[in-house]
């Protein structure tokens, strides 16, 4: 191998190398594991896709950056005068200069104040984006949900629908053989008929609902594109939807009204603080005259005027101040409100749990047994038409009552976990 052939292969392990070091950014359709939908990658996924998240992270930074523009020790850097002149008289001439170095102080805590008000604003940031992750994360718990309970209903319409195709076709033979009326031919034609529409609107409300699933989960539904979503459609545990008895402290909404209030009384503070001028300090030398040397040290102090002459930030303050009790008004109605809307989600989620209840794994199991076994009774002719349609109509009402029941069972138990407070943002209970 040549010396060139060497260099060549070492220069392209090395691009290798690098190009496998640089970050990537996954596009949502090029993550597989986020098209195969579960309970326990829903979240994950959502929290990856969503550009509120995404928002709600650059806003952090950007607090950040003003807690970090908040701290350093001086409140401006040091300024260095220097000025250089030419001195005649007669015929004596000579050069004089000078050269005059200044540097501003706070003497009464400004910059502690300005921190504070930075912090209190950078965990005002950070519950603002727990608070969107907890509302993406349950939207997409909703949006799992609805699609679990739109692919069950579209399944049993397929069932009803091939038990009427079933019905249709032995009704049409019986018709034909003069065993049977025509109208009863007719009528299972129809009732077979509006099966298969039923099933296509089923298989709309799937398609929606997925649709809807997969906007959260920031996979284009568009070219064909399609999740598959398995789970069962069961409510979240109870350990998880009763895990925070009551809205408290921790709760996202009202700690960041209470870091809105720090800010605000810490602005206020600060420009309480600000009403002491600062002083600044300059150190000189000079060479005057004809070779004379001057050296010195000076302080200037600016002269507070009162108001309206001068400024005394008094609007300031006020505004602050003003604002830092309507962030405390607010808390107490946002804690008002959440109460409220727990005691309101504990009785919708005991309702549907009662509502369930009726529907017990017999009942469900024998009406499944009977929508199978009817259609081969109307082919044995040990059923009329009519009755075998009416109870066709009859299990399919009471087993689409039951997703419904579920589904609703589910979403209450999303709302629930909501209103308590619980970190839905934290992954699969």
């Amino acid at each position: 191998m040549s010396l060139r052939q060497i260099l060549g292969a070492g220069l392209s392990v090395v691009l290798l190398a690098v190009a496998a070091a640089l970050p990537r950014t996954a596009k949502a359709d090029e993550r597989p594991g986020c098209t195969s939908v579960t309970r326990s990658n829903l979240v994950d996924c959502a929290l990856i896709a969503s550009l509120s998240v995404r928002s709600e992270g650059w806003a952090m930074r950007a607090a950040e950056g003003r807690l970090q523009a908040a701290s350093p020790w001086l409140p401006s850097n040091p300024v260095l005068a220097v000025s250089v002149a030419r001195r005649e008289e007669g015929q004596r001439a000579d050069k004089n200069w000078s050269a005059e170095l200044s540097q501003e102080l706070e003497v009464a805590g400004q910059r502690g104040m300005r921190r504070a008000v930075a912090r209190a604003e950078l965990e005002a940031a950070k519950q603002r984006r727990s608070l969107v992750m907890r509302e993406v994360a349950a939207a997409a718990w909703q949006a799992y949900f609805e699609a679990l309970a739109a692919r069950e209903s579209e399944r049993v319409a397929m069932r009803l629908e091939a038990a009427m195709a079933v019905i249709a076709a032995a009704l049409g033979q019986f018709s034909e053989q003069g065993l049977a009326s025509g109208v009863d031919a007719d009528l299972a034609r129809v009732a077979a008929l509006n099966a298969e529409q039923a099933r296509r609107a089923a298989g709309r409300r799937r398609l929606l609902a997925e649709v809807r699933l997969a906007t959260i989960l920031g996979v284009p539904p568009e070219g064909g594109t399609t999740l598959n979503v398995t789970g069962e459609l069961a409510p979240l545990p109870a350990s998880t939807v009763e895990r925070a008895s009551a809205p408290g402290a921790a709760r996202p909404e009202l700690a960041i009204l209470e870091a809105e209030r720090r800010a605000f009384e810490a602005r206020a503070s600060s420009f309480q603080r600000a009403r002491v001028p600062n002083v600044t300090v300059n150190v000189f030398a000079q060479r005057d005259g004809f070779a004379e040397r001057v050296y010195g040290v000076g302080l200037a102090l600016p002269l507070p005027l009162p108001y309206p002459v001068g400024r005394t930030y008094a609007g300031e303050i006020a505004e602050a101040e003003a604002l830092a009790q309507q962030s405390r008004a607010e808390g107490e109605k946002t804690r008002r409100e959440l109460r409220g809307n727990l005691a309101s989600a504990r009785a919708e989620y005991a309702s549907y749990v009662e509502a369930l209840q009726t529907f017990t794994p017999e009942s469900l199991a024998r009406a499944e047994q009977t929508l199978h076994d009817t259609a081969e009774q109307v082919a044995t002719g040990r059923i009329a038409v009519r009755d075998a349609i009416f109870a066709e109509r009859t299990l399919i009402e009471f087993l689409e009552t039951n997703i419904e029941a579920r589904r609703a069972l589910c979403l209450a138990s999303v709302a629930l976990a909501r209103a308590a407070g619980v970190a839905l943002e934290r992954g699969a209970p």
